[in-house]
Formats: C-alpha cells, sequence, structure tokens
C-alpha cells in the first residue's frame, strides 16, 4: 500500500541519518540529498573532490557536508564532477573540478574540496541555479542569468569561446523597448541550456546536434533563441517543455 510504501522510505531515510528529503540531484559519479530542513549530505565519489568531504575522500553512504552545517539550503545542482549549492539567504557555494572554470570562485581556482562560498554573487540575491556537465548557471532576483565554465559548444550563450572563468550575464534579445527578459527559472544539460522568463517564454540554445535545442535544426546555437512554452527542463541530450496552453497529455519532449 502506499502507506506502507511511505512508511518504509522513511525508515530508510532514518537509517541512512538524511532526514525528510526535498531534493536530490546527481553527478556522474556522486549525489547529493536536501532535506527540508535545509541540510545537505553527499554521498559517491572523492574523484575531483566532488564529494565535497575535503581531499579525495569519498562517502559511501550519505555524510553532512561540515562547511554547510550552520547554513540553511534551499536549492541544489550537480555536474558531472563539481556542485552548487543556494542559500536562503541567496549566497552560492560551489565544489569539486573547476579545470573549466564551472566553479566560478577566481581565474585561478581549478578545484575545491569543500564548499565555497563564489564571491562574485556578494550583494547579488540568487534565486534559481542549474549545472551543465562542465558549465555553472545562476538566476538572481534582477531576473539576470550568469553562466560560467565550458563554453566551447555554445552552452553559454555568448557565442564562440572555449571556457568562461568567471559568472558571466547571458544577454537575450530584447524587446521594442530596449529591454531584457526576466529570467525566473534555468536548467542545463551536456552542452544545451534552457531558460524560462517570467513571462512564460523559453529560450534554448547551445549543442544541437540531435534536435535538442528545438529549433527546427540540428545546427549549434550560440546565442539563446524563443520557443513557446510555460516551463522546461533540460537533460543530456535533450529538453523537454509544457506547452503554454497546457492539455492533457501535452508535454512536449525533444
Amino acid at each position: 500500500s502506499q502507506a506502507a510504501q511511505s512508511q518504509s522510505l522513511s525508515r530508510t531515510q532514518q537509517h541512512e541519518n538524511v532526514g525528510r528529503l526535498l531534493q536530490i540531484a546527481c553527478g556522474k559519479e556522486h549525489s547529493l540529498n536536501l532535506t527540508r530542513d535545509g541540510d545537505v549530505s553527499s554521498v559517491g565519489t572523492g574523484n575531483m573532490c566532488a564529494s565535497g568531504h575535503g581531499g579525495s575522500r569519498g562517502a559511501d553512504k550519505p555524510e553532512t557536508l561540515k562547511p554547510l552545517r550552520d547554513k540553511r539550503v534551499t536549492a541544489i545542482a550537480c555536474g558531472e564532477n563539481h556542485s552548487l549549492v543556494l542559500t536562503d539567504k541567496g549566497y552560492l557555494y560551489a565544489w569539486g573540478r573547476g579545470f573549466e572554470g564551472q566553479l566560478g570562485l577566481s581565474k585561478e581556482i581549478e578545484i575545491a574540496s569543500t564548499p565555497q562560498f563564489v564571491k562574485f554573487f556578494h550583494g547579488k540575491n540568487v534565486t534559481s541555479i542549474a549545472c551543465g556537465s562542465f558549465y555553472s548557471l545562476a538566476v538572481t532576483d534582477d531576473g539576470a542569468m550568469w553562466g560560467w565554465g565550458e563554453a566551447r559548444m555554445g552552452q553559454l550563450g555568448c557565442d564562440k569561446h572555449r571556457e568562461i572563468r568567471t559568472p558571466q550575464r547571458i544577454q537575450f534579445p530584447q524587446d521594442s523597448e530596449g529591454n531584457q527578459p526576466k529570467i525566473k527559472s534555468c536548467s542545463a544539460g551536456y552542452g544545451h541550456t534552457a531558460a524560462l522568463t517570467d513571462n512564460g517564454d523559453l529560450y534554448t540554445w547551445g549543442f544541437n546536434t540531435y534536435g535538442q535545442v528545438g529549433h527546427g535544426d540540428k545546427k549549434t546555437h550560440w546565442f539563446p533563441g524563443t520557443l513557446d512554452a510555460v516551463d522546461a527542463a533540460a537533460g543530456t541530450l535533450g529538453c523537454c517543455a509544457l506547452p503554454s496552453r497546457p492539455y492533457f497529455g501535452a508535454v512536449r519532449p525533444w
């Protein structure tokens, strides 16, 4: 029964000392758990410091990330070997692999073994985060979207660059009055990206060999282009969107 399943799940979580889960995220060889109390634990490999427990130490069962114990985390995200967490104060922390600049800590830092505050966003209130395989995204409360890390497949929407090592604002097409759209949330795949505005407009761009950007072709899109949807998510090599006029069975994958 559903009640029995719920009770079994609760016992499993308590046994692992995880708590009541709010969100989970998976990288290539590590995972994060976020509880309803705002606590974060990680499990998996210590390669590239992905687990965040210091050095190359991994964990074969969930362990609380000590540097975040006094923080209330509201969102988590994993790339292949790096992670981001967002706190209730709008602060952003990153750790793991940073060879492509995906940590955003500085132009020189290429790896972090424990969660580190991303100083670039001091004074900016981050509201949404996402990790691609080797890049990172954030949205701030003024509707701006920022990207950093690997850029060679167009995933950061900033033309042809190999990488961008500190957060850079992503530019969107302006309206008739010269204003940028206000971004509400973002999603990242292996090499393509999706962004949703507060008006329900969907923008996609990046690596498009399989047509995953959704613009009717299979060429790389180096800048954001719009689609008609109200919610979206980017997977490794595809996207999924809810049309602006939803109906039963209306979720559209591509």
